[in-house]
């Protein structure tokens, strides 16, 4: 038995693999990667360490495994003597600077910038999220499109001294289900299951399933200021402060949120006491302005015949276009979502302007047409770049029933079909999918959307062509829970095609 060794904090440790492979079992395989991020020991080979403490100094595992084989042997007058094996172990290192993702997880915060700094492309930044067992993950990672590596970044906490009931020192606590928008090189934060301050510990995560009283339905708002030096990014929190008497919206988590100029709208959520009982599914709609910091509530809610009705779990867009000559609109686009009855496949646009719901639904019922099962959690994006195209909003996955008339909760499951809403004709389409790979089915993956400026092509304006792109990471593959998954996937809206960045580990 050969075997490999891999760096820990403790020093050298090894675990075999076969010979007959040629290379390390998958246990060791993943132990060694697994803990490449949290080992404090070695710097990458251009002395990167992708952020700022000695945990960064990880984001590369060293590793060493060659064998070759040699048989000796001969036959000579009608002597055979016995063939020896001789494995010879040569050291060579080999540096694998790809980073490791975030932890396996489901319903983190996501937004892309593009990079300021001498970085071409765009960035990824990650926040938190729901691990497998309950454990919120403490951590922020960042992931460069361009080099398509992972790094884990420390953003400096805020200075303020204001503190509230779900932050720790001047940074949000973690918490899964928030929502996040991207406003020029910030990433908005709002709400969310998060832990109570005083429940904080020690280490890189927290349960929230062994004490519910641990954790709570957050309404604070944070700003994280993006900023790339280089390849390395130092970001920082801003926690934004509301005064008394001043109109926030009630804590929640689930509820949905886009960016429309310099205002963020938010719908809707959930909200339970606190042992997890007694919830109440959400229906208000508001608006805050990104300048002046100042929330509105601008729908109330509860009266479905000129709205929508109160949910969870549904996505929301944000689009603006016109019709025929018409002066252009903008439009607050909600879809799906559940409340404690079962699913909902409605879409609901607000009309910014003109301060009133439309409702955009299909006429299911009398439509021979297709479209997709009712579902929650699913992920969207609003497509309304292409000028020669009427805007669309994509939907992919998401948790749902298609094969019960019930669309109830309890039979539910993953779902990875792609459709795509056109937001003119108010009709469905199932998108066919260009080439081989695709994400697993899931729902609850952190989702956000971004535009890939073109260097070469350009509009007939003489603008720069852009393409969207929708990315997601991780989510959950079974309604069961526990099949968490951390890949990274993003779909060209443009050549309808998934490119998926590195290969997932098994979660």
């Amino acid at each position: 038995m050969t075997h490999a060794c891999y760096l820990v904090r403790d020093g050298w440790r090894a675990r075999g693999f076969s010979p007959r492979a040629r290379r390390p079992t998958a246990l060791a395989t993943r132990r060694a990667v697994a803990m490449a991020d949290s080992a404090p020991l070695l710097e990458d080979a251009q002395g990167d360490s992708g952020g700022r403490g000695p945990q960064a100094k990880a984001s590369t595992l060293w590793r060493q495994w060659r064998v070759h084989r040699k048989v000796i042997g001969f036959a000579a007058a009608g002597v055979v003597f016995t063939l020896v094996t001789v494995l010879v172990v040569v050291a060579q290192w080999h540096a694998l600077d790809a980073g490791v993702p975030p932890f396996c997880s489901k319903g983190g915060a996501a937004a892309v910038f593009a990079n300021t700094g001498a970085s071409a492309g765009h960035s990824l930044l990650i926040f938190s999220g729901n691990a497998k067992h309950g454990i919120l993950v403490d951590e922020t990672k960042r992931f460069l499109f361009d080099k398509s590596w992972w790094r884990t970044v420390f953003p400096s906490r805020d200075g303020s001294g204001i503190q509230s009931e779900f932050s720790d020192d001047g940074r949000p606590s973690p918490r899964w289900k928030s929502s996040a928008v991207a406003n020029d090189s910030s990433m908005v934060l709002f709400g969310g299951h998060a832990l109570v301050a005083d429940a904080s510990g020690q280490g890189g995560g927290w349960t929230i399933d062994e004490d519910p009283a641990d954790a709570g339905f957050a309404n604070d708002l944070w700003v994280m200021h993006h900023a790339d030096v280089g390849d390395a990014c130092e970001p920082s929190w801003e926690y934004v402060h509301f005064g008394e008497g001043e109109s926030v919206p009630s804590p929640r988590r689930s509820h949905a949120a886009a960016r429309v100029g310099h205002t963020m709208f938010v719908f809707g959520g959930k909200v339970c006491g606190a042992d997890g009982k007694d919830c109440e599914e959400l229906g208000d709609l508001w608006q805050l302005d990104l300048v002046k910091r100042k929330w509105t509530r601008i729908w109330e809610g509860g009266d479905s015949d000129k709205g929508p009705n109160s949910r969870h779990g549904h996505s929301a867009v944000s689009t603006t276009f016109s019709v025929a000559g018409s002066e252009s609109k903008t439009y607050f686009v909600i879809y799906g979502g559940r409340d404690g009855d079962g699913y909902f496949d409605d879409v609901w646009a607000w009309d910014v302007e003109g301060s009133s719901w439309d409702d955009w639904t299909p006429d299911y019922t009398h439509s021979t047409a297709e479209f997709p099962s009712r579902r929650d959690h699913h992920h969207a994006a609003s497509v309304d770049c292409y000028a020669d195209e009427n805007p669309k909003m994509v939907v992919f996955g998401g948790r749902g029933d298609p094969t019960s008339a019930k669309k109830q909760h309890g039979s539910s499951r993953a779902l990875d079909d792609l459709w795509e809403f056109d937001m003119v004709s108010r009709s469905w389409k199932e998108m066919k999918v260009k080439g081989r790979h695709k994400p697993s089915a899931r729902f609850l993956a952190a989702c956000t959307q971004y535009d890939a400026i073109s260097s070469v092509d350009t509009n007939d304006d003489g603008s720069q062509s852009k393409t969207r792109m929708m990315v997601i990471f991780g989510g959950d593959r079974s309604v069961d829970g526990g099949q968490r998954t951390d890949d990274l996937w993003e779909f060209n809206t443009w050549s309808h095609e998934w490119t998926q960045f590195g290969q997932n580990y098994a979660c």
